[in-house]
C-alpha cells in the first residue's frame, strides 16, 4: 500500500513525500520478510527437531531390540549350556549304571568261581584223608611195614602231591587276586 501511495505522490511531482513512503514501504516489506523469514526459520527448526526426535526414537527403539535380542539370546545360550550338561549328566549316569551292573555281574563271577574251587578243594581232600588215615594205621603196624612199604610208598607222594593242590585251591579261593600256578609234573605218580 505504500508502494502505492509512493507512486502516486510521485506523480504528482512530491519526490520527498513519495521517497518517504517508499523507505516506509520497503521497511514494512523488510520487516514482512524478516516475519516470513522467521516463521520459516521456526518452521524448518521444528521439522529439523521432529526429524531429531524421529531419529532418536527410532535409534532408541533399535538399541531397544538390539538389548531384548541380546537378552533372547543369553537365554537360548543358557537353555543351550543346560541342556548339553543334562545330556552329559545323563551319559556320565549311564555310564556308571553300566559299570556298577558289570561290576556286580563279576563279582557275581568271582563268587561262583571262589564256590568251584572251594568245592573242588572240599572234594579232593575228603576222599583224600579217608583214604590217609587207613594207609597211616597199616604204616604204623610193624607187621605192614616192611612188606607194603613200597607199595605205600607211593599213594603217599600221591597223596602229598593232591593236598599241595587242594592247599593251593583253597588258597586261592582265600584271595582272589593270587593267581594258582600248580606244576602238574609234581602232580604225576612216582613209581
Amino acid at each position: 500500500m505504500a508502494f502505492v501511495m509512493a507512486k502516486t505522490y510521485f506523480q504528482m511531482g512530491n519526490y520527498k513525500r513519495a521517497n518517504e513512503l517508499n523507505e516506509v514501504g520497503y521497511a514494512i516489506k523488510d520487516s514482512l520478510d524478516r516475519i516470513q523469514s522467521a516463521e520459516k526459520i521456526r518452521e524448518i527448526e521444528g521439522k529439523y527437531q521432529t526429524a531429531q526426535r524421529d531419529k532418536k526414537i527410532r535409534l532408541l527403539k533399535a538399541q531397544n531390540e538390539l538389548a531384548q535380542q541380546q537378552k533372547k539370546n543369553q537365554q537360548n545360550f543358557l537353555l543351550a549350556g543346560i541342556g548339553v550338561t543334562s545330556l552329559g549328566l545323563l551319559f556320565f549316569f549311564i555310564l556308571y549304571r553300566n559299570r556298577q551292573k558289570t561290576n556286580q555281574k563279576l563279582l557275581e563271577i568271582d563268587r561262583l568261581k571262589n564256590n568251584f574251587f572251594t568245592n573242588i578243594s572240599h572234594e579232593f581232600r575228603t576222599p583224600l584223608t579217608l583214604i590217609s588215615s587207613p594207609i597211616q594205621e597199616t604204616l604204623a603196624d610193624p607187621i605192614y611195614r616192611k612188606k607194603g612199604a613200597v607199595i605205600l610208598k607211593w599213594p603217599k607222594e600221591i597223596r602229598a602231591d593232591y593236598y599241595r593242590w587242594s592247599t593251593n585251591c583253597w588258597s586261592f579261593q582265600k584271595s582272589i587276586a593270587v593267581t594258582v600256578k600248580y606244576n602238574w609234573k609234581k602232580a604225576k605218580p612216582r613209581i
